[in-house]
């Protein structure tokens, strides 16, 4: 590994026969970084943010066939006196082979390179890569092209703004400056007791908010995700996704009794959404802790097929909203549906408060009798306004029909509503 972001910093005749070699990459700069050789080097032509780093591999003796993915022709130009072959505007990187651009792609060296960049944006290079002639195979040499690999790298488009984000490969290096060096925000993830947290490193199967000051095109590299499974707590979850598309009906969930949201991805409003595409994150609201279990080849959902109950509960807002809406009270009192409802045995009620008020919420049996005080704050300064919720557990009551009250009073005004409850065992 060599830190100095120099491109001087390797010079000389010296071979790298087999193995990788990271190098720092300085930004702007466009000179050429020399690799496994002086006739192997990488030049960026000056646009875009650079990668902070690029390593390269060298697999002498290696036909591309061994990596069992499919590639592309690369536009190249053939120098077969010098052994090269050289790609210009190269705007990303990957696996790299030499063929022969027949109907079916065919090899024509036996020698493979791996180039990973990490961070880089919108950027442009050119790629010479080197070849030894005991390397060619027999009369393929006047027709090489340079082929890249289709697979290892996930790309997608972010918007101005705010937007929902998760990291779809296993990377070398995580941290948020090196994946996304022109966001304009900290990373936040969501914890459901503690709101938003700032985050240094993305993890994968976590989602996370960035804010980016316009749109752009994000690459990422590194090792396929086909499977995860994401533990999620009672409550608001922003989890994150695979290398892959999957769609909602093919999560299970541990335990398999698991109520869920639907799935909601953000777009400068939130959308239910039926698949999770790679790259983003998306929110689900979770009635118990457990976990989801994502994977592209699952099959036969059997008993953990997760239940998808309705809510028209959003999520939370973006962070730098967050203020806006704690500051935003209420107009008017009101006592909302309880959610879910029929339910067992858990569910919520929610009221709101325009003003400082004391409160009184309580359940009755169909009898008029009491059975249980969810809030007295009737007693005391009060609650203070805004929008409030409780929940409730019946525990060990019966089957049948409830209602739930709400009294609140404030500065001689009062304000009483009534509600039904079914619960269903």
């Amino acid at each position: 590994e060599i830190l100095n972001e120099s491109p001087s910093a390797l010079s000389g005749n010296g071979k790298i026969l087999r193995g990788t070699l990271k190098r720092a990459i300085q930004q702007s700069s466009t000179s050429q970084y020399r690799f496994e050789s002086n006739q192997t080097h990488v030049q960026f032509t000056g646009t875009g943010t650079y990668p902070n780093h690029l390593t390269i591999t060298s697999y002498p003796d290696t036909i591309s066939t061994d990596f069992g993915e499919e590639w592309e022709v690369v536009s190249s130009i053939r120098d077969t006196a010098a052994n090269i072959i050289t790609a210009n505007n190269v705007t990303r990187f990957s696996k790299w082979a030499f063929g022969i651009p027949r109907p079916r792609i065919v090899t024509g060296v036996s020698h493979l390179y791996e180039i990973f960049g990490v961070g880089g944006q919108n950027f442009s290079a050119t790629l010479t890569l080197h070849y030894d002639q005991d390397e060619v195979f027999p009369g393929k040499e006047d027709s090489l092209v340079l082929l890249r690999s289709k697979g290892d790298f996930i790309s997608g488009n972010i918007a101005s703004g705010w937007n929902m984000i998760s990291l779809p490969v296993e990377v070398q290096d995580n941290a948020v400056t090196t994946l996304f060096p022109t966001a304009v925000s900290k990373a936040f993830r969501y914890d459901e007791s503690s709101g938003y947290l700032i985050s240094q490193n993305l993890e994968n199967g976590i989602g996370y908010w960035l804010k980016f000051p316009s749109t752009l095109n994000a690459v990422f590299f590194g090792q396929e995700r086909n499977s995860d499974t994401i533990n999620v707590t009672e409550g608001w979850n922003m989890i994150g996704t695979l290398s892959s598309a999957i769609g909602i009906d093919a999560i299970q969930c541990i335990p398999p009794d698991m109520q869920l949201s639907n799935f909601f991805s953000y777009e400068g409003s939130y959308t239910i959404t039926s698949t999770l595409e790679p790259m983003r994150a998306y929110w689900v609201k979770a009635n118990q802790a457990g976990a989801l279990i994502l994977s592209t080849s699952y099959i036969n959902r059997g008993t953990n097929r997760i239940r998808i109950v309705p809510t028209s509960e959003l999520p939370p807002p973006p962070p730098d909203e967050i203020i806006t809406i704690r500051n935003r009270l209420p107009s008017e009192y009101a006592l909302e549906n309880a959610y879910p409802n029929p339910f067992n045995p858990i569910t919520t009620i929610r009221y709101q408060l325009p003003v400082d008020s004391k409160v009184m919420l309580k359940v009755y049996n169909i009898l008029g009798q009491e059975v249980k005080t969810l809030v007295d704050e009737s007693a005391s300064s009060g609650q203070d306004a805004g929008y409030k919720s409780v929940e409730w557990n019946v525990g060990n009551l019966t089957s049948g029909v409830y209602f739930y009250r709400l009294t609140a009073e404030s500065e001689g005004k009062s304000f009483v509503a009534v509600k039904k409850l079914l619960l269903m065992k």
